[in-house]
């Protein structure tokens, strides 16, 4: 638990320092339905997601989504549901600072030799970069920590939104995701 205890630290001490530049253009209010193949361990899948974003002022928002997913080579489903919250800071027009902090509670069942079933419930952090390119081109890259099932694991995940129509890749330890995304 140290390790979110440091998180949310250095959330607080970011969205404390004074505003180096002017307001970012970003908008924190939307949502996102994302459409993804996946590969975990070789083993190709699909999944959807529904995710919503709400400003809660100038600098905190929340964030909460919902994905199902299944595994095309063996029998395995999972669902996740995340809530969260998190602060951007601009470091000016064109580009922002951001983190978020929150639970995810994950459902898994697998049939390979035997059926089993499992849920949990841990943590997710991110911190990453959004930057505009130009009025509706927009690149993210982030910094992703999931902790759950007893093991954390590390990724990445970079974006490029151009207007409502995005794509996004995902990569933690043995999974890649590849996704469309459709922002509103």
């Amino acid at each position: 638990m140290s390790l979110f205890r440091s998180f949310i630290a250095a959330l607080l001490v970011v969205g404390m320092q004074p505003v180096i530049a002017a307001d970012s253009n970003f908008d924190y209010d939307y949502v996102d339905i994302r459409i993804s193949l996946s590969s975990l361990d070789g083993d190709g899948g699909i999944a959807g997601m529904v995710g919503v974003s709400q400003s809660l002022g100038d600098k905190l928002f929340v964030q909460v989504a919902y994905q199902t997913a299944a595994a095309f080579d063996v029998d395995a489903w999972q669902e996740d549901l995340y809530a969260g919250v998190g602060m951007h800071k601009s470091l000016g027009e064109q580009t922002d600072m951001i983190g978020t902090a929150g639970l995810l509670m994950e459902w898994v069942e697998y049939c390979a030799y035997y059926c089993a079933a499992d849920d949990d419930m841990g943590l997710r952090l991110t911190g990453g970069v959004r930057h505009q390119v130009a009025s509706n081109l927009e690149l993210s890259g982030e910094l992703e920590l999931v902790a759950i099932f007893g093991e954390a694991q590390v990724g990445i995940i970079a974006g490029v939104q151009f207007g409502t129509f995005g794509l996004q890749f995902t990569a933690r330890d043995a999974q890649t995701t590849f996704g469309v995304v459709g922002r509103f």
